[in-house]
């Protein structure tokens, strides 16, 4: 369930940017625009009770904490409380 909410958090850093603007390329919103895509259907895969592997969380995990970091580091977007979760 946290997976879900941490993917709308990174959705709305594109949502807001077209409201403040931050300069974040289009480019980069399209790779968090892919990647909560990806979550969602993970997560839709688990609410489904599909097995899916621990590899694919982790991976998709690891890239939001690259992303968030990038956000953080290059666009002064402030992290949020999901990346505690994104680290565990």
């Amino acid at each position: 369930a946290l997976d879900l909410f941490d993917t709308v958090e990174m959705l709305e850093v594109v949502l807001e940017e077209n409201i403040v603007s931050r300069n974040i390329p289009r480019s980069f919103q399209n790779v968090i625009i892919s990647f909560a895509c990806v979550s969602f259907i993970l997560s839709l895969l688990q609410l489904m009770q599909v097995k899916t592997h621990d590899g694919e969380w982790i991976y998709v995990n690891c890239v939001f904490l690259g992303l968030r970091l990038a956000l953080l580091i290059e666009y002064g977007k402030d992290a949020s409380i999901f990346i505690a979760k994104t680290v565990s």
